[in-house]
């Protein structure tokens, strides 16, 4: 197997545009369907950060009463600062606003958000923002 593989890479290296062993691996994907793969992409990553940011704007920065329950803890830290979308709703390309959260940098800097389980009776309290997040 690693044999054919290496011949039928060889001769695409030496003619790329020739119908080679190498079409009989790895199927070609005409460009019409790259570009609606690279569509549909961009519009679920689009959704999905406006569906965290829709969570973290509405739970998780929200001061909830004691009778909310589950959802109560001591809103006495900073607010989660919100994921960038990297897409315009148009799906273009779109730099993050000051504060917003990169996706590469994400989970660490909201690891310094998690909320904090003390050994008393459930209470439950919000780190203290001791450090500073990189936006890139």
């Amino acid at each position: 197997m690693v044999g054919d593989t290496c011949v039928a890479m060889d001769q695409w290296v030496q003619n790329p545009t020739a119908q080679t062993a190498l079409d009989e691996i790895l199927p070609c994907v005409d460009n019409a369907t790259a570009q609606e793969t690279l569509t549909r992409t961009r519009d679920v990553t689009h959704e999905l950060v406006k569906l965290v940011n829709n969570i973290v704007s509405n739970v998780t920065n929200r001061n909830f009463p004691p009778a909310a329950g589950p959802l109560y803890y001591n809103q006495s830290g900073p607010l989660m600062p919100l994921l960038c979308n990297p897409f315009n709703p148009d799906l273009t390309n779109r730099s993050c606003a000051p504060g917003e959260v990169p996706l590469d940098n994400a989970a660490e800097v909201w690891d310094y958000f998690k909320i904090l389980k003390t050994k008393s009776i459930s209470s439950k309290e919000k780190p203290s923002h001791k450090h500073i997040y990189v936006v890139r």
